[in-house]
């Protein structure tokens, strides 16, 4: 995801790969979303690992993105 419009849905997929680099399909991402005002912005998951938000103001907003409670690598993304 490299930038959302404000009030339109801005959806992102979160991949995973095994140690040997082959995609993953079943991994129980956990994401979360935080706006620049600090306040969380409700994540809806969709199939296949991706999600969408809505923005509901201009400016950065932080996502994370975890796997069993521990962040995946470079999360929070913002």
């Amino acid at each position: 995801l490299k930038s959302a419009v404000v009030g339109r849905p801005a959806p992102f997929v979160c991949e995973a790969k095994s140690l040997q680099g082959k995609p993953v399909s079943d991994v129980p991402f956990q994401v979360s979303v935080t706006g620049p005002d600090g306040k969380e912005i409700k994540a809806e998951e969709k199939p296949k690992n991706s999600f969408s938000y809505t923005a509901p103001a201009a400016g950065n907003a932080t996502v994370a993105v975890k796997v069993a409670d521990a962040h995946v690598p470079g999360s929070p993304f913002t």
